[in-house]
């Protein structure tokens, strides 16, 4: 059981990971866009 909770709190690390960078590129983008 305690590997499996670890397992998924990486997991979810991985995901905010993730969506942040995917936020980053979408700022990236607005940013380039508008200037």
């Amino acid at each position: 059981m305690e590997n499996l909770l670890e397992k998924v709190k990486n997991d979810l690390k991985i995901k905010g990971v993730k969506v942040t960078l995917q936020r980053q590129k979408i700022l990236d983008v607005i940013i380039k866009n508008t200037t």
